[in-house]
């Protein structure tokens, strides 16, 4: 009997990944864990902290409504920005540099709303 010397079939190359894909993947998991955790306790911080910290029970409902229409607003815009985010990225910037600006940016909103636990303003303008 004589042996068949036919070479090894090439094993299937593997998908190879770009390098940011773990960095970009780890950066959507640390925005939306940042983004869930920020909305869950908006209202609540919004209402102790600037619209009725005295706990007055004649000025809850109000203060209720007021954090409610901040946190709506900040839950719209976290839903609608992403479309012009898709617009710089495929006009201006590319979408690794868009994802880099943008995170900085996330970044600096949060530094604010540390910053401006006190000043509504401030607050307002690190939720934007």
């Amino acid at each position: 009997m004589t042996q068949n010397n036919l070479p090894a079939a090439d094993a299937p190359a593997r998908a190879r990944y770009p390098k940011g894909v773990p960095f970009i993947i780890g950066n959507e998991a640390a925005e939306r864990f940042s983004f869930y955790g920020m909305r869950s306790i908006l209202a609540t911080f919004l209402v102790a902290q600037f619209f009725n910290p005295t706990l007055n029970p004649a000025l809850q409902n109000v203060a209720v409504a007021k954090a409610n229409e901040t946190t709506h607003f900040f839950v719209s815009l976290a839903y609608t920005m992403p479309f012009v985010g898709a617009v710089m990225a495929d006009w201006f910037f590319g979408k690794y540099k868009i994802i880099l600006y943008i995170s900085i940016l996330y970044c600096l909103g949060h530094l604010t709303l540390s910053l401006f636990d006190n000043n509504l303003d401030g607050f307002k303008a690190g939720l934007l």
